[in-house]
């Protein structure tokens, strides 16, 4: 056996690669998420803030209103105690601290983000924080400054972006693993085939791919199952073909055979023995030549050049003719042929070949069965056009129903009886020609042909 072609490994095969491209297309998508996701939170968060400073700016400037700045002092003071409160930076009209431990929060009025810089109380570690602020300006001149920290909202954004970019790169890594496996699989049911392949190539015909149900490989299973169909055909034609040459050979080697006798017989023969012997020989070229007929006759149906002469014919018309032509030889055989035909069944083809496929069928009935048989030669209209020969005969066995089709098959095994095999042959190549299908079945009555148009 040859030697396996080089195969790509594993991580240059066509299915890790899309699996690749795959895993690319999706980290891709993850990424593109996050991006939307950070902008999309960072808005929406920083909107919420704004409204919460807001609200609460709204607040003091009402009570501002309402009770005076010293109530706002004492607001903001309360405030302030509250964990997690907002920073706040009140000044008097002539810019002096009122209330606040925030300076760097004085500015113009609006909004703006402000960096600070504080040092934790138990530890004494400096730390940062960026504020979002709004600063105020009220009738009695002073201004007040209310910002709130953006680090957490940013915290929750980071952890979502975070976690999505933990599920991305677990999806990419599932998705090459997964693209791994099936990959690694499928080059193994590719070897499986290949090796196959080259056993049928360096001549054993028996095997076959292996095919084995996985549920990611279904393709592969279905190349397999085709693949295996293929085998199966060719080992039937290579045994077909091995068959018909050995019985080629065996047909043409007794003619032959004989006609070397019969021709050395009438070299050395005289007179009237030297006529019989050359009468002999050319019988014997006659069957040689007949035989090789056959095998052209069927090379030339098979062509199908036939089609371009089809036109109307009249099965019955068929059945009648050839029930009278065969008459009188079945009489003298002591059988009989009974015909079953309506008026004008009609049917495209060519009425030679056909004559001939049913002449075949008609002369195997004779020939092959027992004094006093009667044979049925029938047309039937519906539900499809079809001619069929019966006859009481002792029929086929079973298991050779199919072989009487091949070419140059014979049920004598020894081969000594008259004929090439091909008759059946020539009747089934006719029918498909057609577009019909030759059915043969042998009960306990008998055996019957039937030619079935479609």
């Amino acid at each position: 056996m040859s030697s396996l072609p080089n195969k790509p490994g594993l991580f240059h095969a066509s299915g890790f690669r899309l699996a690749a491209f795959y895993a690319l297309l999706l980290a891709i998508a993850f990424a593109a998420t996050a991006v939307i996701v950070w902008f999309s939170a960072t808005t929406s968060a920083e909107n919420a803030l704004r409204q919460k400073i807001e609200l609460e700016a709204d607040a003091l400037a009402h009570e501002l209103d309402a009770e005076g700045a010293d109530a706002v002092k004492a607001a903001i003071a309360a405030r302030m105690e509250r964990p997690g409160a907002p920073e706040y930076w009140l000044t008097d009209g002539a810019g002096q601290r009122v209330i606040g431990d925030a300076p760097a929060m004085e500015g113009p009025n609006g909004w703006r983000k402000v960096s600070l810089t504080h040092t934790d109380d138990l530890d004494g570690v400096e730390g940062a924080e960026e504020l979002m602020v709004l600063t105020r300006s009220f009738p009695n001149g002073m201004r007040l400054s209310v910002g709130e920290d953006l680090a957490e909202g940013r915290h929750i954004i980071g952890m979502t972006i975070s976690i999505l970019a933990q599920v991305g790169a677990a999806s990419v890594v599932l998705v090459l693993l997964v693209g791994f496996l099936v990959t690694r699989n499928s080059l193994r049911r590719l070897d499986d085939i290949s090796i196959a392949l080259e056993s049928v190539g360096a001549g054993n015909l028996n095997a076959r791919a292996p095919v084995r149900r996985e549920f990611f490989l279904g393709d592969l299973e279905r190349v397999s199952e085709g693949i295996n169909r293929m085998l199966d055909r060719n080992e039937s034609l290579v045994s077909g073909l091995r068959r018909v040459t050995r019985d080629v050979a065996h047909d043409l080697r007794t003619p032959l055979t004989h006609l070397r006798q019969r021709m050395e017989q009438a070299r050395e023969a005289e007179g009237p023995a030297k006529n019989e012997a050359i009468t002999a020989a050319e019988n014997k070229a006659g069957q040689i030549i007949k035989t090789f007929d056959a095998i052209l006759r069927l090379s030339e149906i098979e062509a199908g050049s036939a089609k371009a002469r089809f036109k109307a014919v009249d099965l019955s018309d068929i059945a009648e003719t050839l029930a009278d032509a065969y008459g009188p030889d079945a009489e003298q055989s002591g059988k009989t042929i009974r015909i079953e035909a309506p008026r004008a069944v009609l049917i495209e083809g060519d009425r030679e070949l056909l004559m001939q496929a049913v002449a075949n069928l008609l002369e195997n009935a004779l020939k092959h069965t027992a004094l006093g048989t009667s044979v049925c030669l029938s047309v039937t209209p519906t539900p499809r056009p079809a001619i069929s020969i019966m006859d009481t005969g002792e029929g086929v066995p079973p298991d050779e129903l199919q072989k009487v089709l091949e070419p140059f098959y014979r049920r004598d095994q020894s081969r000594t009886t008259a004929g090439a095999g091909l008759g059946l042959s020539i009747v089934k190549a006719i029918a498909d020609l057609h577009g019909a299908r030759l059915q043969l079945e042998s009960t306990g009555d008998g055996f019957r042909a039937v030619i079935v148009f479609c």
